[in-house]
């Protein structure tokens, strides 16, 4: 009946205590390891994202000096070029002028895509392409002028300022410790409002730059190219209710069903000022307009011709291609492969038509593209049997025939009623002799062919072989210059040139 003096139950109550005791701590450890976890997991986020803005700036400092480089090098170059007396030398140089600029131009692009310097990337392009058409024309024995060295000397003298200026910028930069992260973020900071001025002292550069006068000379880059004119007077101009009407009218086209234009109608850009027009099927009508659901259309101010149209639909074409691709338009007819539910021959012939319904006469398939359902044929004029590849047409069809695009952007653009063609000092046999001794030569004719400078010249196409290969070679007809050489590719989805 004594026993310890200890009441009732006692040795649980402290077994429980201790128990809660124990789980307070694991929990309490638990909490820290989670804190600690929880820190070392923020840690190694903010590490992360450091080394990544690191990464970032490490790039775009990597292309601002280089673009400071390549400047340098652009520059010398044109005063070598300037000094040589060698027309082989001044070749050579001319040539490394344009590598050098094409590398600026990137270095130019990988800062912030923030960063407007339009003019200084034109600049660049400029005289790197002028560059390589004297150099070209070194190469074919051709001298420049006074006028061409006077042009040179006056884009060396450009990049030198361009070159002063960038180094003067480059400095300051190393002495502010600027970074171009800090500048992109432009989060009203001290730090972002100091970073800012290197953008800024780049972007006055470009200002300066846009004050220098236009640069003429026969390249792709030369001014009169970066801003086509027609060639050709497109007829009086039209307001946006007529280019509404014509829209329509071009779209109907004989049995193409009817269209309206049920919204207003917005000048935009384009070859010529133009009127964007949207167009609504006013019933379900034939197969040309079953299931399509509108379409946009340019029409041009001048003339109110219809530029292009795309129209959307409310289902894919019913397929691909899934035979084999036709081959080269000489000597073998070309077809783009078979497709589910489609006729290859029947949708060339579809194209063909819907042009000539609507005056686009003696059209010819030169290439197409099969992608998504779709099968898009390019066709230009063929006139006494000359192929004119300037006056491009492309007409999109899905399998089923319809027209869901069309764009004569380019024949608009290049069309001239006017044109006077030379009297050939080749025959189409000169033009065989040329080739290359290893191709095997298929088949000649002539044709009218865009240069990169712009100009439209009368030339022999040569199709030939080189084993597996297609290659089409173009002379000039006049002059028997080899202007230039494109690679056919053909497959089961395209027939196209590089």
């Amino acid at each position: 009946m004594g026993g310890s003096g200890r009441p009732p139950g006692g040795s649980e109550e402290a077994s429980g205590h201790v128990t809660r005791q124990r789980a307070a701590w694991i929990a309490a450890a638990a909490l820290a390891l989670t804190a600690v976890l929880a820190a070392l997991w923020g840690f190694q986020q903010r590490d992360q994202a450091s080394r990544a803005a690191n990464q970032l700036e490490a790039g775009y400092q990597r292309a601002f000096f280089a673009l400071v480089e390549h400047v340098e090098n652009l520059e010398t170059l044109l005063a070598k070029a300037l000094a040589s007396g060698s027309p082989m030398h001044q070749a050579v140089i001319l040539t490394r002028v344009q590598t050098e600029a094409q590398a600026a131009q990137e270095a130019l692009a990988a800062l912030p895509v923030g960063l407007e310097l339009q003019r200084s990337h034109q600049f660049l392009a400029q005289a790197g392409d002028y560059a390589y058409v004297l150099a070209e024309g070194l190469a074919a024995g051709q001298a420049p002028g006074d006028e061409a060295w006077t042009t040179l000397a006056e884009l060396k003298s450009q990049a030198a300022g361009l070159m002063e200026d960038l180094a003067r910028i480059r400095r300051r930069a190393l002495e502010d410790g600027f970074r171009w992260t800090e500048a992109a973020a432009g989060d009203g900071t001290a730090s972002a409002q100091t970073a800012s001025s290197v953008p800024g002292s780049l972007q006055e550069l470009d200002r300066e730059l846009q004050e220098v006068p236009a640069l003429i000379y026969d390249g792709p880059f030369s001014e009169q190219n970066l801003r086509p004119q027609p060639r050709s007077d497109l007829g009086p101009p039209v307001d946006a209710d007529e280019a509404a009407r014509r829209a329509a009218e071009f779209l109907s086209g004989p049995g193409g069903g009817r269209w309206r234009a049920p919204v207003g109608n917005d000048p935009v850009p384009g070859p010529g000022p133009a009127y964007a027009v949207t167009l609504e099927p006013q019933d379900d009508g034939p197969a040309p307009t079953a299931g399509l659901r509108r379409v946009l259309a340019y029409v041009s101010r001048a003339g109110g011709r219809v530029l292009w149209f795309l129209a959307e639909t409310g289902q894919e074409g019913p397929g691909e291609p899934a035979g084999t691709g036709g081959a080269g338009d000489q000597g073998r007819p070309g077809a783009p492969g078979e497709a589910a539910g489609a006729d290859p021959g029947r949708l060339r012939d579809r194209a063909a038509d819907f042009l000539s319904q609507r005056g686009f006469d003696g059209f010819v398939e030169t290439g197409w593209v099969w992608e998504s359902g779709r099968v898009t044929f390019s066709l230009v004029p063929e006139r006494g049997g000359i192929r004119f590849y300037p006056e491009l047409v492309k007409v999109t069809l899905d399998g089923e025939g319809r027209v869901l695009g069309y764009d004569a952007s380019a024949y608009w653009l290049n069309r001239d009623p006017g044109r006077r063609l030379p009297e050939p000092a080749l025959s189409g046999d000169d033009a065989r002799g040329l080739a290359g001794p290893l191709l095997q030569v298929q088949g000649v004719r002539q044709a009218v062919i865009p240069l990169p400078s712009g100009r439209h010249v009368l030339a022999w196409e040569v199709l030939g072989t080189l084993g597996e290969d297609r290659f089409l070679l173009y002379y000039n007809a006049v002059t028997g210059r080899e202007e230039m050489i494109l690679r056919l590719v053909e497959t089961d989805r395209a027939r196209i040139t590089f």
